[in-house]
């Protein structure tokens, strides 16, 4: 479990405040409406009933629940200060949760951003997270999946429209581009 005092407990959060100020913009503008889901957290009290740290009380699937086009989307956010992107950032549960959301008829999506790339983002679609999250399990399979496969197989998502990180022109794009 994460706690609060661990070093787990806040990686990905600038991701998450750039992602929700653009969704202020989108709701704004009339865009869509994206929401962040909070996460449940346990108070862990001292021998004097003080808190003095917290867990996570129950996990949550995603980060980001909301309304795009009249479709039901559904995404988290992932962080990597490293060329590579470890797969077991994703956890079972997320996965076979964003499997019963796209079976279900909604969109499910990761924004994977690596850091010391310039602050790279990436628009991973459940398809593409699901050959990787695969291919991961395999004995000799890859774990991680570096920065230039997530520029070959993934939207790149940028600033555009005055929106910091505007994840939905590269989910336009991959919806677009699996049509075809």
């Amino acid at each position: 479990m994460t706690t609060l005092g661990s070093p787990h407990a806040n990686r990905g959060r600038t991701l998450e405040l750039v992602l929700e100020q653009s969704n202020a913009v989108y709701r704004e503008r009339g865009i869509a409406l994206v929401h962040k889901v909070p996460t449940a957290w346990l108070p862990i009290r001292g021998s004097s009933g003080k808190i003095i740290t917290a867990k996570v009380d129950e996990p949550t699937c995603v980060d980001f629940l909301g309304v795009y086009r009249g479709r039901a989307i559904a995404f988290d956010a992932k962080e990597t200060r490293q060329q590579r992107w470890p797969v077991s950032a994703v956890t079972g549960l997320q996965l076979r949760w964003l499997e019963d959301w796209d079976r279900a008829g909604g969109t499910g999506f990761l924004v994977v951003q690596y850091v010391l790339e310039g602050d790279e983002a990436y628009l991973v679609t459940f398809n593409q997270l699901a050959v990787w999250y695969h291919r991961a399990c395999w004995p000799r399979g890859e774990k991680s999946v570096h920065v230039d496969e997530a520029r070959a197989t993934c939207r790149r998502v940028v600033s555009a429209r005055g929106v910091l990180l505007d994840y939905l022109v590269a989910l336009d794009e991959a919806t677009a581009a699996s049509a075809a």
